[in-house]
């Protein structure tokens, strides 16, 4: 059962559509076109292995559609999302590995080195990211990240829920809190 909080975050990846609109640089995502929009805002679910396949045949698939979604200037190979992986404890073989058969933290990490090993994102949507990672892992995950942020390349902004409240000191810079469906409180971290 997924919470409000992924239902917005699927709402934002223009995953789920309900009421509203969202705009992302005064456009709708249909007017980027959803594939070049969902490779600019990326959502990295908190349960990646609910995918089928492998992470490398789903890397391969993401790699073969690069041409429609402006990641031709990226990268051509699948290097650059495993060698991250590896950076984070993952051992390469994972990625032939089916993702049901991963545990919870090899998919967590394997999902976000696909999400920013390729860096094609400007917005990273990210639900529960390190929920299943100890506390070294998911420090490590974290630093990357926002050393990612404040490079000045391509990622902008990264929506990140958690339930951890260290987690939101560490990487948060304003809290939002959702209750019933609204916004409830807002503060500056």
């Amino acid at each position: 059962m997924f919470s409000r909080k992924s239902t917005l975050l699927k709402c934002i990846a223009h995953l789920n559509v309900y009421e509203g609109e969202v705009l992302y640089r005064g456009k709708k995502p249909i007017d980027y076109g959803i594939s070049t929009y969902r490779t600019r805002v990326q959502y990295v679910p908190q349960r990646a292995s609910l995918l089928s396949g492998t992470p490398r045949t789903f890397l391969q698939t993401v790699l073969s559609f690069k041409s429609r979604s402006g990641m031709e200037k990226y990268t051509s190979s699948v290097d650059g999302p495993i060698e991250l992986a590896e950076t984070w404890g993952v051992d390469s073989s994972v990625w032939d590995r089916a993702w049901s058969s991963l545990s919870g933290g090899e998919a967590q990490r394997v999902a976000l080195a696909l999400a920013v090993g390729l860096p094609t994102a400007e917005i990273l949507l990210l639900d529960e990211p390190t929920s299943a990672l100890d506390e070294e892992t998911s420090e490590l995950v974290e630093k990357h990240l926002l050393n990612l942020l404040r490079s000045q390349g391509t990622l902008k902004a990264i929506i990140w829920i958690t339930h951890s409240k260290a987690q939101e000191q560490r990487v948060g810079t304003r809290h939002l809190s959702l209750e019933t469906g609204r916004l409830s409180h807002h503060e500056n971290v």
